[in-house]
Protein backbone atom coordinates (compact mmCIF):
# COMPACT_ATOMS: atom_id res chain seq x y z
CA UNK A 1 0.00 0.00 0.00
CA UNK A 2 1.43 3.23 -0.86
CA UNK A 3 2.44 5.69 2.16
CA UNK A 4 0.35 9.03 1.81
CA UNK A 5 2.13 11.72 0.96
CA UNK A 6 4.03 14.24 3.71
CA UNK A 7 1.84 17.56 4.47
CA UNK A 8 5.46 19.10 5.70
CA UNK A 9 7.23 20.55 2.48
CA UNK A 10 10.17 19.34 1.05
CA UNK A 11 12.23 22.51 1.43
CA UNK A 12 11.23 22.42 5.58
CA UNK A 13 11.55 18.77 5.97
CA UNK A 14 14.63 19.10 4.95
CA UNK A 15 15.73 21.97 7.21
CA UNK A 16 14.11 20.29 10.74
CA UNK A 17 16.57 17.56 10.00
CA UNK A 18 19.47 19.79 10.52
CA UNK A 19 20.11 20.03 14.69
CA UNK A 20 20.88 24.04 14.52
CA UNK A 21 17.25 24.56 12.81
CA UNK A 22 15.33 22.30 15.02
CA UNK A 23 17.25 24.26 17.85
CA UNK A 24 16.36 27.73 16.41
CA UNK A 25 12.73 26.27 15.40
CA UNK A 26 12.40 25.46 19.54
CA UNK A 27 13.57 28.57 20.66
CA UNK A 28 11.21 30.76 18.58
CA UNK A 29 8.12 28.09 19.25
CA UNK A 30 8.94 28.66 23.25
CA UNK A 31 9.34 32.33 23.24
CA UNK A 32 6.33 32.53 21.01
CA UNK A 33 4.58 30.60 23.58
CA UNK A 34 6.29 33.03 26.78
CA UNK A 35 4.43 36.07 24.43
CA UNK A 36 1.36 34.41 24.56
CA UNK A 37 1.10 33.56 28.55
CA UNK A 38 2.54 36.79 29.21
CA UNK A 39 -0.38 38.44 27.61
CA UNK A 40 -2.66 35.93 28.92
CA UNK A 41 -1.05 36.90 32.28
CA UNK A 42 -1.84 40.67 31.54
CA UNK A 43 -4.97 39.83 30.27
CA UNK A 44 -6.05 38.46 33.46
CA UNK A 45 -4.48 41.15 35.83
CA UNK A 46 -6.06 43.72 34.12
CA UNK A 47 -9.75 42.34 34.54
CA UNK A 48 -8.72 41.14 38.04
CA UNK A 49 -7.99 44.56 38.40
CA UNK A 50 -10.45 45.85 37.28
CA UNK A 51 -13.26 43.73 39.78
CA UNK A 52 -11.06 45.55 42.22
CA UNK A 53 -11.95 49.16 41.03
CA UNK A 54 -15.52 48.22 40.55
CA UNK A 55 -15.17 46.86 44.29
CA UNK A 56 -14.48 49.74 45.64
CA UNK A 57 -16.21 52.55 43.73
CA UNK A 58 -19.19 50.39 44.76
CA UNK A 59 -18.27 50.23 48.36
CA UNK A 60 -17.84 54.00 48.56
CA UNK A 61 -21.29 54.69 46.10
CA UNK A 62 -23.14 52.57 48.77
CA UNK A 63 -21.16 54.19 52.40
CA UNK A 64 -22.07 57.99 50.60
CA UNK A 65 -25.57 57.00 50.27
CA UNK A 66 -25.75 56.30 53.87
CA UNK A 67 -25.20 59.69 54.85
CA UNK A 68 -27.65 61.32 51.48
CA UNK A 69 -30.47 58.55 53.17
CA UNK A 70 -29.56 59.79 57.03
CA UNK A 71 -29.62 63.55 55.47
CA UNK A 72 -33.42 63.29 53.83
CA UNK A 73 -34.72 61.28 57.13
CA UNK A 74 -33.53 64.39 58.86
CA UNK A 75 -35.47 66.43 56.32
CA UNK A 76 -38.33 63.86 56.80
CA UNK A 77 -38.53 64.82 60.62
CA UNK A 78 -38.98 68.45 59.69
CA UNK A 79 -41.36 68.06 57.07
CA UNK A 80 -44.22 65.92 59.18
CA UNK A 81 -43.63 68.25 62.28
CA UNK A 82 -45.34 71.51 63.33
CA UNK A 83 -42.14 71.91 65.09
CA UNK A 84 -38.54 70.42 66.44
CA UNK A 85 -37.06 71.56 69.00
CA UNK A 86 -33.68 70.38 71.07
CA UNK A 87 -35.36 67.57 72.81
CA UNK A 88 -37.11 65.67 69.96
CA UNK A 89 -33.64 66.43 67.71
CA UNK A 90 -31.93 64.47 69.75
CA UNK A 91 -34.96 61.58 70.29
CA UNK A 92 -34.48 61.55 66.59
CA UNK A 93 -30.96 61.10 66.32
CA UNK A 94 -30.59 58.62 68.96
CA UNK A 95 -33.57 56.78 67.40
CA UNK A 96 -30.94 56.47 64.31
CA UNK A 97 -28.41 54.41 66.49
CA UNK A 98 -25.42 56.35 64.48
CA UNK A 99 -22.62 54.83 66.50
CA UNK A 100 -23.01 52.05 63.69
CA UNK A 101 -22.06 53.86 60.70
CA UNK A 102 -18.77 55.23 60.43
CA UNK A 103 -17.53 58.75 59.82
CA UNK A 104 -20.61 60.40 61.62
CA UNK A 105 -19.12 62.88 64.36
CA UNK A 106 -22.50 64.48 64.60
CA UNK A 107 -25.91 65.10 63.09
CA UNK A 108 -27.55 68.53 63.29
CA UNK A 109 -29.75 71.45 62.31
CA UNK A 110 -27.92 74.56 61.07
CA UNK A 111 -30.25 77.05 61.40
CA UNK A 112 -30.83 80.53 59.13
CA UNK A 113 -31.56 83.58 61.43
CA UNK A 114 -31.90 87.28 60.40
CA UNK A 115 -29.27 89.24 61.65
CA UNK A 116 -32.40 91.55 63.28
CA UNK A 117 -33.79 88.63 65.09
CA UNK A 118 -30.47 87.42 66.34
CA UNK A 119 -31.21 88.35 70.44
CA UNK A 120 -34.93 86.39 69.98
CA UNK A 121 -33.53 83.54 68.78
CA UNK A 122 -30.57 83.17 71.53
CA UNK A 123 -33.57 84.07 74.11
CA UNK A 124 -35.73 81.32 72.08
CA UNK A 125 -32.67 78.95 72.62
CA UNK A 126 -32.07 79.41 76.28
CA UNK A 127 -35.97 78.81 76.97
CA UNK A 128 -35.76 76.09 75.29
CA UNK A 129 -33.85 74.35 77.84
CA UNK A 130 -30.15 75.37 76.63
CA UNK A 131 -29.74 77.80 79.12
CA UNK A 132 -26.21 78.48 78.79
CA UNK A 133 -26.46 78.98 75.20
CA UNK A 134 -24.73 81.50 73.24
CA UNK A 135 -23.65 82.73 70.18
CA UNK A 136 -20.12 82.40 68.79
CA UNK A 137 -18.01 83.15 65.40
CA UNK A 138 -15.77 80.73 63.72
CA UNK A 139 -12.08 81.54 64.91
CA UNK A 140 -9.85 82.98 61.75
CA UNK A 141 -12.87 83.93 59.62
CA UNK A 142 -13.62 87.42 58.30
CA UNK A 143 -16.36 89.72 59.50
CA UNK A 144 -20.17 88.68 58.55
CA UNK A 145 -21.45 91.43 56.92
CA UNK A 146 -24.41 92.91 59.70
CA UNK A 147 -27.16 92.43 57.52
CA UNK A 148 -26.43 89.09 56.16
CA UNK A 149 -28.25 86.46 57.74
CA UNK A 150 -26.42 83.53 59.96
CA UNK A 151 -26.15 80.44 59.91
CA UNK A 152 -25.80 78.64 63.50
CA UNK A 153 -25.36 74.99 64.66
CA UNK A 154 -28.86 74.88 66.86
CA UNK A 155 -28.55 71.51 67.28
CA UNK A 156 -25.80 69.06 67.44
CA UNK A 157 -25.98 65.27 68.46
CA UNK A 158 -24.84 63.45 70.24
CA UNK A 159 -24.09 66.86 72.46
CA UNK A 160 -21.63 65.41 75.02
CA UNK A 161 -19.07 65.06 72.29
CA UNK A 162 -20.46 68.34 70.41
CA UNK A 163 -21.34 71.21 72.98
CA UNK A 164 -18.80 73.19 72.04
CA UNK A 165 -20.15 73.44 68.26
CA UNK A 166 -23.83 74.42 69.38
CA UNK A 167 -24.32 78.10 68.82
CA UNK A 168 -21.43 78.14 66.47
CA UNK A 169 -22.16 80.60 63.61
CA UNK A 170 -20.55 79.71 60.58
CA UNK A 171 -21.67 82.43 58.24
CA UNK A 172 -18.11 83.61 58.27
CA UNK A 173 -17.02 80.48 56.43
CA UNK A 174 -17.34 81.43 52.45
CA UNK A 175 -17.10 78.01 51.58
CA UNK A 176 -20.23 76.97 53.82
CA UNK A 177 -22.22 79.70 53.08
CA UNK A 178 -21.74 79.35 49.10
CA UNK A 179 -22.70 75.61 49.49
CA UNK A 180 -25.79 76.30 51.85
CA UNK A 181 -27.13 78.42 48.88
CA UNK A 182 -26.70 76.30 46.29
CA UNK A 183 -28.65 73.87 48.28
CA UNK A 184 -31.61 75.98 48.34
CA UNK A 185 -31.04 77.22 44.53
CA UNK A 186 -30.89 73.24 43.58
CA UNK A 187 -33.22 72.38 46.25
CA UNK A 188 -31.19 69.47 47.14
CA UNK A 189 -28.80 68.38 49.20
CA UNK A 190 -25.32 69.56 48.93
CA UNK A 191 -21.50 68.75 50.05
CA UNK A 192 -19.02 71.21 50.57
CA UNK A 193 -15.76 71.43 48.95
CA UNK A 194 -12.82 70.08 51.17
CA UNK A 195 -12.51 71.57 54.92
CA UNK A 196 -9.66 71.81 57.04
CA UNK A 197 -11.52 73.17 60.15
CA UNK A 198 -14.53 71.34 61.18
CA UNK A 199 -17.24 72.50 64.06
CA UNK A 200 -14.72 75.41 64.45
CA UNK A 201 -11.99 73.25 65.24
CA UNK A 202 -8.60 71.90 62.98
CA UNK A 203 -9.96 68.80 61.62
CA UNK A 204 -8.58 66.30 59.19
CA UNK A 205 -9.55 66.69 55.65
CA UNK A 206 -13.45 66.60 55.88
CA UNK A 207 -16.52 68.57 54.28
CA UNK A 208 -20.42 69.41 55.65
CA UNK A 209 -23.43 67.92 53.85
CA UNK A 210 -26.70 70.29 54.00
CA UNK A 211 -29.88 69.66 53.19
CA UNK A 212 -32.25 72.74 53.11
CA UNK A 213 -35.36 72.54 55.27
CA UNK A 214 -38.51 75.07 54.97
CA UNK A 215 -41.33 75.74 56.28
CA UNK A 216 -43.94 75.48 54.49
CA UNK A 217 -42.42 73.19 51.24
CA UNK A 218 -43.91 72.04 47.80
CA UNK A 219 -41.77 69.72 45.49
CA UNK A 220 -41.91 72.78 42.08
CA UNK A 221 -41.77 76.12 44.34
CA UNK A 222 -39.63 78.23 42.90
CA UNK A 223 -36.06 79.29 44.36
CA UNK A 224 -37.34 83.18 45.59
CA UNK A 225 -40.19 81.26 47.16
CA UNK A 226 -38.42 78.71 48.66
CA UNK A 227 -35.57 81.32 49.87
CA UNK A 228 -38.34 82.88 51.66
CA UNK A 229 -39.49 80.51 53.39
CA UNK A 230 -36.02 78.74 54.44
CA UNK A 231 -35.88 77.56 57.92
CA UNK A 232 -32.52 76.14 57.79
CA UNK A 233 -30.17 72.83 56.67
CA UNK A 234 -29.69 69.54 58.20
CA UNK A 235 -26.21 69.61 59.18
CA UNK A 236 -23.41 66.29 59.00
CA UNK A 237 -20.00 67.16 59.39
CA UNK A 238 -18.17 64.02 57.82
CA UNK A 239 -14.31 63.39 58.39
CA UNK A 240 -12.75 61.44 55.83
CA UNK A 241 -10.84 59.38 57.53
CA UNK A 242 -13.42 58.02 59.13
CA UNK A 243 -16.26 58.32 56.49
CA UNK A 244 -13.92 55.39 54.45
CA UNK A 245 -11.32 53.92 56.67
CA UNK A 246 -12.93 50.73 56.90
CA UNK A 247 -13.62 50.62 53.45
CA UNK A 248 -10.09 50.40 53.11
CA UNK A 249 -9.22 48.10 55.43
CA UNK A 250 -11.88 45.38 54.71
CA UNK A 251 -12.66 45.03 50.95
CA UNK A 252 -9.56 44.56 48.55
CA UNK A 253 -5.89 44.07 50.04
CA UNK A 254 -4.35 44.16 46.92
CA UNK A 255 -5.00 47.37 45.64
CA UNK A 256 -4.97 50.88 46.87
CA UNK A 257 -6.94 53.94 46.11
CA UNK A 258 -6.91 57.71 47.07
CA UNK A 259 -10.09 60.23 47.21
CA UNK A 260 -8.94 63.93 45.88
CA UNK A 261 -11.88 66.58 46.04
CA UNK A 262 -12.54 68.45 42.48
CA UNK A 263 -10.80 66.53 39.18
CA UNK A 264 -7.04 67.66 40.80
CA UNK A 265 -4.91 64.90 41.83
CA UNK A 266 -2.83 67.00 43.76
CA UNK A 267 -1.86 66.47 47.58
CA UNK A 268 -3.82 69.61 48.82
CA UNK A 269 -6.75 68.19 47.51
CA UNK A 270 -6.58 64.89 48.98
CA UNK A 271 -9.20 63.50 51.57
CA UNK A 272 -8.27 60.14 52.24
CA UNK A 273 -5.37 57.68 51.26
CA UNK A 274 -5.59 53.97 52.29
CA UNK A 275 -2.40 53.92 52.39
CA UNK A 276 -2.61 55.33 55.82
CA UNK A 277 -5.00 52.55 56.91
CA UNK A 278 -2.08 49.66 56.05
CA UNK A 279 1.72 49.03 56.06
CA UNK A 280 3.64 50.35 53.49
CA UNK A 281 5.41 47.27 51.78
CA UNK A 282 9.66 47.54 50.87
CA UNK A 283 9.14 48.37 47.17
CA UNK A 284 6.11 50.62 47.90
CA UNK A 285 7.81 53.42 45.42
CA UNK A 286 8.12 51.72 42.83
CA UNK A 287 5.23 52.88 39.94
CA UNK A 288 2.43 50.93 40.04
CA UNK A 289 2.09 48.13 37.53
CA UNK A 290 -1.72 48.93 36.75
CA UNK A 291 -3.95 52.19 38.13
CA UNK A 292 -6.29 54.17 36.73
CA UNK A 293 -8.13 57.49 38.21
CA UNK A 294 -12.53 57.48 37.87
CA UNK A 295 -14.24 60.38 38.54
CA UNK A 296 -17.07 59.74 41.36
CA UNK A 297 -20.17 62.12 41.96
CA UNK A 298 -21.71 62.75 45.19
CA UNK A 299 -23.95 65.23 46.40
CA UNK A 300 -23.12 68.13 44.00
CA UNK A 301 -19.41 67.27 44.02
CA UNK A 302 -17.35 65.76 41.56
CA UNK A 303 -13.76 63.84 43.39
CA UNK A 304 -10.93 62.07 41.38
CA UNK A 305 -10.03 58.41 42.94
CA UNK A 306 -6.61 57.10 41.66
CA UNK A 307 -6.73 53.61 42.39
CA UNK A 308 -3.36 52.05 41.85
CA UNK A 309 -1.92 47.79 42.06
CA UNK A 310 0.00 46.89 44.68
CA UNK A 311 3.95 45.70 44.44
CA UNK A 312 2.30 42.19 45.79
CA UNK A 313 -0.39 42.43 43.34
Amino acid sequence: MPRPASIIPPSLRSACTHPLSVFLLGCILTTFGIFVLRAELRRNDALRFDRHTERILVAISNRLAEYDRIARAGLGLFAASQHVDRHKWKTFVESLHLDNLPGMIGFGFLERIPSDQLPSYVQRMRSGGATMFELHLLPGNSVVAPNDDRLVISYLEPQQTNAAAIGLDLSGNTEIRKTAQRAVKEDRPIITPKLTTLNGQPSQASAILLAPVYSDYAPGQLENHRSAILKGWVYLPLVFERVLGDVAASKVAEVDFQVFDGNSTNQEALLFDSLSKRPRVANASAAPALSTIRSFDFAGRSWAIHIAARPEF
